[in-house]
């Protein structure tokens, strides 16, 4: 809850926390009014390659930010990832080239430090 408050109020904003080998992605949606119907459309490509890259190890896990906690019917209105990478580049390169990415869905990443507290 405390990464969608942090973000709700910047909505095109994805932030990729790296070091060394292990990375975090926090995305947030656009919130347009189609950008729902391009998450749903973008969903199956995305998840496909998620899971490709899951398999290979790049990525470790991830899933979706829900619109409410509380609610049944919340809505999906974000992303994070946890992924291991040889490089700040090699993160960068895979957002980049994903779905939800080139399909408006995310709008774009910065890249902070993150320090792996304890494992998932």
């Amino acid at each position: 809850m405390l990464l969608l408050n942090k973000f709700a109020s910047k909505p095109f904003l994805l932030n990729v926390l790296s070091t060394n080998r292990l990375s975090g992605a926090i995305a947030s949606d656009h919130d347009d009014p189609d950008a729902g119907a391009r998450r749903l459309s973008s969903r199956p490509e995305h998840v496909s390659r998620a899971n490709k890259s899951r398999e290979t190890g790049l990525i470790v896990t991830g899933g979706a930010i829900l619109s409410d906690t509380k609610s049944e019917d919340a809505t999906m209105v974000g992303s994070v990832l946890i992924m291991e990478a040889d490089s700040e580049e090699e993160v960068r390169k895979y957002l980049d080239e994903d779905p939800y990415v080139i399909n408006k869905v995310w709008a774009g990443y910065e890249v902070l430090g993150f320090k792996l507290a304890f494992k998932p």
